[in-house]
């Protein structure tokens, strides 16, 4: 799980008003009009704007302190849904995708596709557009996209259907899951498991290299016959 009080530059037990300020002063430092053309500072600001949708919000950074163990109590919002915020979803779906890239990408795809699906139900998509929380919202939005590359294309149909019904106030959704439609899918085993191919050809560099040593070993044979 992302640190996002080291990514503010503040302590876990820091008052609000010092993530506010942290918040200003680095989301001037990266802003993209800033920094135009600079990949990594617009990852970097990115990150600072999810840290700061979590850690602003006073019910959303206690779910975030208690899921990391720093709280031991939990408050929750309260909502008389009944329903998990939109940041419990947000926080649901990160610990999956944490969970696919610490084991190496090596998940069984059905059963990740299974608990997306569920996740990605249209009661809860419903519930989560009348939450209004549009930057959560879309932060869920990109963690799925991330774990959707571990699934077969079939499945994947499947799931950005059920993202394109949250993604309504995404601006840049369309562009984004267009360029991972280019995307060659990855092989799976029969297990699920993503599949290394080992059988590629010979980059050229290797052939000219065990090609010298050939003329080499004749050259020598050559001059000592």
């Amino acid at each position: 799980m992302k640190d996002y009080y080291n990514i503010l530059g503040v302590a876990p037990d820091c008052p609000q008003a010092d993530i506010k300020k942290a918040y200003r002063q680095l989301a001037l430092q990266h802003h993209p009009d800033k920094n135009q053309g600079n990949k990594n500072s617009e990852e970097h600001f990115k990150l600072i704007a999810e840290a700061y949708v979590i850690l602003s919000d006073p019910a959303a950074r206690n779910e975030y302190d208690y899921s990391r163990g720093v709280k031991s109590t939990y408050r929750g919002r309260g909502n008389t849904s009944g329903k998990p915020s939109p940041i419990q979803y947000l926080l649901q779906i990160k610990a999956i995708k944490n969970r696919v890239l610490t084991n190496g990408g090596h998940v069984k795809q059905g059963e990740l596709y299974t608990i997306i699906f569920n996740l990605l139900s249209d009661d809860n998509i419903t519930h989560l557009l009348a939450e209004r929380d549009i930057t959560t919202n879309n932060l869920i939005v990109d963690e799925v996209l991330t774990c959707c590359i571990f699934l077969n294309a079939d499945t994947k149909e499947k799931v950005y259907e059920k993202l394109k019904k949250l993604a309504v106030h995404y601006s840049g959704f369309g562009a984004k899951l267009a360029a991972l439609e280019k995307q060659p899918d990855q092989p799976l085993s029969p297990e699920g498991k993503t599949v290394t191919h080992t059988d590629s050809p010979l980059p050229l560099t290797t052939k000219l290299v065990f090609l010298v040593f050939v003329l080499l070993f004749i050259l020598i044979l050559v001059v000592y016959k």
